[in-house]
């Protein structure tokens, strides 16, 4: 049975930048050294794996990922930091 992966990376200018893989080591070693220069990562590096989710089916990555995408700025860094406090006020709607 294959595993997917949303991960979530922190870039060196503070920006956040979220996808989905089946295999998110190479994909992690492929932006960090500029695989595609049209990716949005390409010019902020270095970069750091802020987070990485596991499912069972690319429906579900899929949806998790765009869940995410979606998020405020201020949202995803309280998800990256852990700040679990912040991140329940976000999503109650408080700022």
């Amino acid at each position: 049975m294959r595993t997917y992966f949303v991960y979530m990376l922190r870039c060196v200018d503070g920006s956040f930048y979220i996808g989905m893989t089946n295999d998110v080591e190479r994909r992690y070693h492929e932006h960090c050294r500029g695989h595609d220069p049209t990716c949005y990562t390409f010019t902020r590096r270095p970069l750091r794996l802020a987070y990485v989710g596991e499912f069972p089916s690319p429906a579900e990555a899929i949806a998790f990922e765009k869940r995410l995408k979606r998020w405020s700025h201020a949202k995803k860094r309280a998800f990256a930091d852990g700040d679990w406090a912040s991140l329940k006020q976000f999503a109650a709607g408080r700022t």
